[in-house]
C-alpha cells in the first residue's frame, strides 16, 4: 500500500473521530450556516470540495496553520468548523480526506456521484412526485425524465430519484419537506404510501381505508377514516385562524402556517385521493380542499377587509406656509377652491351651505388641502333642484357608519337616499385620496365580511347561536350560500317562556326583559364592533362566548350572559 493512500486512510479515520467528539449543539450551530454545507444542490460544489480536502490534508499534517472557505475565500482556524465542512465534502460527494475520490479510478462519474444528472428539484417538482400514484402513466414518466439533463431509462430514473430523496447526506430544504409530507402521510393517514408504488396498488389501498361504506356504496354512508379527515382540515384550519398562547400576532400566525404546512398537504391530499370514491360527499370534501387552500395559497385576509380607515389626518398643509411667495400662491389656490364651491350654487335654486354637514367646519376655516377633497352633490326638492357641499371624507365616513349600523345612507338635506350616481361620485373623489377604496361592505350582523352570526332552531328545538366564517365557492364569488366553519356554537332551550314579573319561578319561565330578541340585538351589536371576534387574525374570541361553546344553557347561565352582554354594549 502506497504511502499516499495510507495517509488518506489516517485522514479519514481522525475525521470520524473530530466528528464523533463533536457536541451535538455545535454541529447543529454549523448546520444553519448554509456556507457550510455541500452538496449538489448547496453552496458548495464538487470541485470547490476537492480542492478544500487538499489544504484540510496539508492542515492535519501541521503544514498551515488555516483552511481557505470553500464559499468565502476567508481563512479559517476553528477546527471544529474545518472538521465539519471536510465531513459534508466526504459525505456529499463520496470523496476521501485526502481529495481523490473513494472509488477506483476505473469506476464513472455515475458509479462515484449517481445523482450528477439529476437537475435541481424545485417544490412543484416535489409537489408532482408526491402525486405520482394519482397521475397518469404518461403524465409520471414525462415529469419523471424531464428531471435528469441525461435521461436514463424509466427504470433506472425512478431508482436514482428515490435513492436521492432518501439519502439523509441530501439537506435541501424540498427534499427535507418531501420527506416530512411523505412521513406524516404514511403515519396518520395511509400506511402503505410510497410516491413510487403503482397507481392500482395505491388505488386498491385508498378504497380499503377510505371507500364507502353500506350497501348502496358510493351513495352510502361516509366512511369513519374520512370523516376523520375532514375533521382534521376544519381543526387545523381552526387551529390556525385563532388566538391562543402561540398564536397572538400576524408573525406568529404566519409562522405557525408555514411550520403546518405539511398538515395541510397531507389532509388535501388524502381528501382529493378519496373524493373520487364519493358522490354525494364530494361537494363537501371539496369545501374543505378550498379551506386548506386559504392557507396554503396565503389567502385568509389577515385584516378586516372593512374596516374603516383613519380619515383624521389631511394630506400636504394643514396651514397655510410660511414663505411669501408660496403663501401668495396657496391664498390664490385656496380663494380659487372657494370659488368652485359657493359659485356652483349659481347653477341651483337656493345657495350653498357654508359649511361641512358633519364637522360643522365652515370652508372658509378650512386648508386648502381639505378644500380639493369638498364635493358637491345636487338632489331635487318639490321641483326644483338644489345642490349641497361636503367635506369628503366626512360624507364617505358617514356612508360607512350607515351601512355598518343597518341604516339607510340618506342625504341630510331632504332625509331621501342618496343615488348610485352620488355614491359613484363619492367614490371617485375618496379614490384621489385612498386609491382602490371600495364601498362600504359592513352587514348588519358582523364587523367582519367573512364572519357571520345565525339564529336558527336546531334538531333538538334549541335555539341555535353560531358564529361562523365565510369562505368563497369554487368559483370564486360568494354565491347566495357561503361555505362555513362554525366557530362558536351556543344553543339554549326553545321552551323558555318570558314572563312578566309576577308570573311563577321555575326552569322555564324566564323574565320578559330577557327576550332573545333583546339578545340577538346586542349580539349584532357587539359583531360590528368587533367584540364578539376580533377585527385581525388571529381572531381572539370573548370569553363570554368562548366558554360557552358547544353547551346548552340553562336558565341561570342564560341570564348571567345575557347581563354580561349588557354590560359590553
Amino acid at each position: 500500500m502506497s504511502s499516499s493512500r495510507t495517509a488518506g486512510v489516517s485522514l479519514s479515520q481522525s475525521l470520524t473521530t473530530s466528528m464523533s467528539q463533536l457536541p451535538e449543539s455545535t454541529i447543529k450551530a454549523l448546520k444553519k450556516d448554509t456556507n457550510n454545507l455541500a452538496g449538489p444542490n448547496k453552496k458548495i460544489k464538487q470541485d470547490a470540495c476537492k480542492e478544500y480536502l487538499k489544504e484540510y490534508k496539508k492542515f492535519v499534517n501541521g503544514e498551515i496553520e488555516s483552511v481557505k472557505h470553500p464559499v468565502t475565500n476567508k481563512s479559517i482556524t476553528r477546527k471544529d468548523r474545518i472538521d465539519f465542512i471536510a465531513e459534508q465534502c466526504r459525505a456529499a460527494f463520496s470523496l476521501n480526506v485526502s481529495g481523490s475520490k473513494s472509488k477506483s479510478s476505473s469506476g464513472s462519474d455515475e458509479d462515484v456521484n449517481p445523482y450528477k444528472h439529476l437537475k435541481n428539484l424545485t417544490f412543484n417538482d416535489i409537489d408532482k412526485i408526491l402525486e405520482y400514484p394519482m397521475s397518469t402513466p404518461g403524465a409520471k414518466n414525462k415529469h419523471l425524465l424531464s428531471l435528469f439533463s441525461k435521461s436514463p431509462k424509466q427504470e433506472k430514473a425512478a431508482k436514482i430519484l428515490n435513492a436521492y430523496l432518501e439519502d439523509e447526506t441530501i439537506q435541501d430544504d424540498n427534499v427535507l419537506l418531501y420527506r416530512k409530507i411523505k412521513q406524516y402521510i404514511k403515519s396518520k393517514y395511509l400506511r402503505s404510501y410510497d410516491p413510487f408504488m403503482t397507481a392500482k396498488t395505491f388505488r386498491d389501498d385508498i378504497r380499503d381505508d377510505y371507500g364507502p361504506n353500506g350497501r348502496y356504496g358510493s351513495y352510502g354512508v361516509i366512511a369513519d377514516e374520512v370523516r376523520k379527515v375532514l375533521k382534521n382540515a376544519d381543526d387545523l384550519f381552526k387551529e390556525a385562524l385563532l388566538y391562543s398562547d402561540n398564536n397572538k400576532t400576524e408573525a406568529e400566525f404566519k409562522a405557525h402556517v408555514k411550520d403546518n404546512y405539511y398538515k395541510y398537504y397531507a389532509v388535501e391530499f388524502i381528501l382529493l385521493a378519496s373524493k373520487g370514491l364519493y358522490h354525494t360527499y364530494g361537494e363537501l370534501m371539496q369545501q374543505k380542499l378550498i379551506l386548506l387552500d386559504k392557507l396554503i395559497e396565503g389567502t385568509v385576509n389577515i385584516s378586516d377587509p372593512n374596516a374603516s380607515k383613519s380619515f383624521d389626518k389631511s394630506r400636504s398643509w394643514s396651514a397655510s406656509p410660511e414663505d411669501p411667495i408660496l403663501k401668495a400662491q396657496y391664498n390664490t389656490n385656496k380663494q380659487r377652491e372657494l370659488e368652485r364651491i359657493t359659485d356652483a350654487g349659481k347653477e341651483y335654486a337656493g345657495s350653498i351651505n357654508d359649511a361641512d354637514f358633519y364637522t360643522m367646519e365652515e370652508w372658509k376655516d378650512m386648508p386648502l388641502s381639505k378644500l380639493q377633497n369638498v364635493i358637491v352633490i345636487p338632489y331635487s326638492e318639490g321641483g326644483k333642484v338644489y345642490a349641497n357641499a361636503y367635506y369628503i371624507k366626512s360624507l364617505y365616513t358617514a356612508w360607512y357608519l350607515a351601512v355598518k349600523d343597518g341604516k339607510p345612507f340618506l342625504n341630510p338635506a331632504n332625509r331621501k337616499p342618496y343615488s348610485m350616481r352620488d355614491k359613484q361620485s363619492i367614490l371617485i373623489m375618496m379614490d384621489n385620496l385612498y386609491p382602490g377604496i371600495k364601498e362600504p361592505r359592513y352587514g348588519s350582523q358582523g364587523g367582519r365580511s367573512d364572519i357571520t352570526v345565525t339564529y336558527t332552531r336546531d334538531y333538538s328545538n334549541n335555539i341555535l347561536i353560531e358564529i361562523s366564517y365565510l369562505y368563497k365557492n369554487p368559483q370564486g364569488s360568494w354565491g347566495q350560500s357561503p361555505h362555513k366553519l362554525s366557530l362558536v356554537s351556543i344553543s339554549f332551550p326553545h321552551s323558555f317562556v318570558y314572563a312578566d314579573d309576577n308570573a311563577p319561578d321555575n326552569e322555564t319561565n324566564v323574565p320578559l326583559a330577557y327576550n332573545p330578541t333583546f339578545l340577538f340585538d346586542m349580539i349584532n351589536k357587539l359583531m360590528r364592533e368587533n367584540k364578539v371576534i376580533g377585527k385581525k387574525i388571529p381572531l381572539q374570541i370573548s370569553d363570554i362566548f368562548l366558554n360557552l361553546n358547544n353547551k346548552l344553557l340553562t336558565k341561570a347561565v342564560y341570564m348571567r350572559v345575557f347581563d354580561q352582554l349588557r354590560l359590553l354594549t
